[in-house]
């Protein structure tokens, strides 16, 4: 089973839904992909959270004055009034905090930007501006080009030599993105100053195109590749790991 196949059975199989064939399959992808078992053991965290949302018993007074307030001697009795807005009450919290969840975490941005510049960049084969593995000629050359000095990780006694860098047009403003390379396969990071706290590494993919996109400290990092999913999740770690 590959990951676009996996990723559409997740829900069900939070859900307890699938067959015992299917869930068997996508289990044993799971055990071999860590960026499918990352989505899905984020799928299962707000799953636990929404089912542990906090609930709290009216008092007895209070229910008795809605109850009567509700009743006016026309239409349903009061406890089918009562249980049928308790019923749409207790939806629109479990909504309302789902929502709240979501408008919560540190927002990230959509893979799709970073794929089609780093398409536009393979294609026109305008990848490097700064062609250079030394740190003291890449980073010169960034602080002549972008308002911010940013990170760039040496990378490569782990197997990502950085080969140079550009700028880059990226949700509305100029980011440095850093080229580094994993067996000829080119990782594009595109990296712009971002307040907010830290968020770890969501994964996603199209396009034939694997994405990484975090924050850490004062910035956002996007990396994009065509290398496989493992192994740029691996890279995004070495990144936030390094000083």
């Amino acid at each position: 089973m590959i990951c676009d196949q996996a990723r559409k059975r997740l829900d069900a199989l939070a859900d307890g839904e699938l067959e015992t064939e299917e869930r068997v399959s996508v289990e044993a992808h799971l055990a071999s992909c860590t960026v499918c078992a990352a989505d899905f053991q984020e799928l299962k965290t707000l799953s636990s959270l929404l089912r542990t949302a906090p609930y709290h018993r009216a008092p007895a007074g209070l229910r008795g004055g809605v109850r009567r307030t509700l009743h006016d001697g026309e239409g349903p009795a009061p406890t089918a009034v009562w249980r049928t807005r308790a019923v749409s009450g207790l939806i629109g919290a479990v909504a309302g905090f789902a929502c709240a969840l979501f408008l919560l975490r540190p927002t990230l941005p959509p893979p799709d930007e970073a794929i089609a510049r780093h398409s536009e960049a393979m294609l026109s084969g305008n990848l490097l501006e700064v062609k250079s593995s030394d740190h003291h000629q890449v980073r010169p050359w960034f602080s002549r080009h972008v308002d911010f000095s940013p990170p760039l990780p040496d990378l490569t006694s782990a197997g990502f030599p950085l080969t140079g860098g550009r700028t880059a047009l990226f949700e509305g403003r100029t980011a440095a993105v850093l080229v580094y390379e994993r067996r000829h396969h080119v990782i594009d990071v595109f990296v712009r100053p971002m307040a907010g706290g830290d968020a770890r590494p969501r994964h996603s993919s199209g396009r034939g195109f694997n994405v990484a996109a975090w924050r850490q400290g004062d910035f956002a990092f996007t990396a994009v590749s065509d290398l496989n999913g493992v192994e740029l999740a691996h890279f995004s770690e070495l990144m936030r790991a390094a000083p």
